[in-house]
């Protein structure tokens, strides 16, 4: 009985921190990084709610949906690939072919690997789209990014010395919920470091920082930021936050690492764009479709072509 007992204890000890691991940041990264655009990729095609007809009635788009596999049974136990359906269909093993074509690189079967044995931590909820369902268009303008802003009244605070600016009225409402008292103001040394750090990742030289310190003026504060704004390193900065979203890569990775020998147009024309402070619209436009804009001249034609580098230069999995 006492082994029994131990056995059990170390079974459920184990399943704790699989489900744990499930939840862990680091796990949620690995599945974004790795295993969302494998999925993407090569198996929503047939086994998402996007999908024609749902392959084998597995959907591999929502958590629920992989785990709880299709017709041949569930696609995943937890902590245990080499058990897992998926890992053996990646495989091409037991009859089982996902992709039916092409077998995945080795690399990318290993991260699936890796991924059951951290737990499969998904983040992803449930979608309960249905294949072939007509989309409810009354429904669907009642989303909340369909709404039309209102103005709202800020709200009311006890402190009410503290705020400068009404967005400092929501933050201070925030921390008095929490019964939180706000630090106190930075002195004018440390303010001027937090704001090149925040804008372009460097601090300002000693003779930019005495300046800030000796300047009295109402403005001064605003003046410093206008002018780090003003530099080509707030685009870099800023800039490489938009390029991790479109995945942007110099060359194709995995086995054949073949390069994108004019990746850094599209790099510097994000920069630039960030830099100049380009409408997000126009931003996005250009991207999704700037060969099809009309162009002011050839330079902006070439730009814009250049902007529809988000559609193809992303490491290939």
């Amino acid at each position: 009985m006492r082994r029994f007992v131990s056995i059990a204890v170390g079974l459920l000890a184990s399943q704790a921190c699989i489900l744990r691991a499930a939840d862990d940041p680091k796990g949620i990264d690995f599945f974004e990084k790795n295993i969302r655009p494998a999925l993407v990729a090569h198996c929503y095609q047939c086994h998402s709610a996007s999908s024609k007809e749902i392959k084998g009635e597995l959907r591999v788009d929502t958590k629920e949906g992989i785990r709880k596999g299709g017709e041949s049974g569930a696609a995943l136990v937890l902590g245990k690939p080499e058990e897992s359906l998926l890992i053996k269909a990646l495989r091409h093993e037991d009859g089982l072919e996902m992709p039916p074509k092409d077998k995945l690189p080795d690399n990318v079967i290993a991260n699936f690997v890796k991924w059951i044995e951290m737990g499969a931590p998904d983040p992803r909820k449930a979608n309960v789209t249905t294949v072939g369902g007509k989309i409810n268009l009354a429904e669907a303008k009642k989303f909340w990014s369909f709404q039309p802003p209102k103005l709202v009244p800020p709200p009311t605070v006890k402190k009410t010395d503290w705020p400068k600016s009404e967005i400092d009225r929501y933050l201070l409402a925030a921390l008095e919920a929490k019964q939180i008292t706000p630090v106190a103001d930075a002195d004018r040394r440390t303010l001027i470091r937090r704001a090149y750090f925040d804008l372009i990742g460097l601090p300002p030289t000693p003779e930019q920082i005495d300046a800030f310190v000796k300047d009295d003026q109402p403005k001064a504060f605003e003046r410093v930021v206008d002018e780090v704004l003003a530099k080509a390193q707030f685009g870099e900065r800023w800039g490489r936050h938009w390029l991790d979203v479109a995945r942007y890569g110099e060359s194709t990775s995995k086995e054949r690492n073949i390069p994108y020998p004019m990746a850094w147009k599209y790099r510097d024309y994000v920069y630039d764009a960030v830099a100049t402070d380009k409408p997000f619209d126009q931003f996005v436009r250009e991207q999704i479709a700037g060969d099809l804009l009309p162009a002011k001249n050839d330079a902006h034609r070439n730009e814009m072509l250049t902007a529809t580098g988000f559609l193809t230069l992303d490491p290939r999995a």
